[in-house]
């Protein structure tokens, strides 16, 4: 899906590149569906290591994500903490994560047509992805140990009840809140 949508990307865009980074079970026949395309600039980096993702990060435009099925790809996280804007499917906990519009792009999974409107979109207005970098960098900042820790006292305390007639530090509203974050 992403080759293919890459190569309408192409055609307005003919300077575009696309890596595709991993070692998975799809990489043989990516490579072939590219080279068969007739696609230019189009990389495949394979297995990265850890130490390494910043530099390929940053050596990006924008992050795709093309999953069938994933709960919380750490690929997502990594791209907001490194500025880049997202577009991924809306499949499995993805709609948990983004906000279409606003931290990131979701399309439906399968959607060749979708993703490369949504890229031709961040391309034709770079403004706009940047705004939903920033977005998305503000989201994943939620995930430090300062936020996490004041959630996690905040719901203790309010859970606890020591004594009936002491008055909450929360309403259960925001604990109950918290919990659906």
């Amino acid at each position: 899906m992403i080759i293919g949508a890459f190569k309408e990307v192409q055609q307005i865009f003919q300077s575009a590149s696309l890596t595709i980074a991993g070692s998975g079970t799809q990489k043989d026949q990516l490579e072939r569906i590219a080279l068969e395309m007739e696609l230019k600039n189009v990389s495949f980096c394979g297995f990265v290591e850890h130490d390494e993702l910043p530099a390929v990060y940053a050596e990006h435009d924008i992050l795709l994500n093309a999953s069938t099925e994933d709960n919380f790809p750490g690929s997502l996280v990594e791209a907001a903490c490194s500025g880049l804007p997202i577009i991924s499917t809306a499949s499995g906990g993805i709609p948990d994560m983004l906000v279409s519009g606003y931290n990131g792009i979701l399309i439906p999974r399968g959607d060749q047509a979708a993703l490369a409107s949504a890229m031709i979109t961040l391309l034709n207005h770079p403004a706009c992805g940047i705004q939903m970098a920033r977005n998305a960098r503000h989201w994943v900042e939620s995930f430090s140990w300062f936020e996490i820790f004041g959630r996690w006292q905040k719901f203790l305390l309010c859970g606890a009840q020591i004594q009936p007639s002491v008055s909450p530090v929360c309403d259960n509203e925001s604990a109950i809140h918290w919990l659906r974050v």
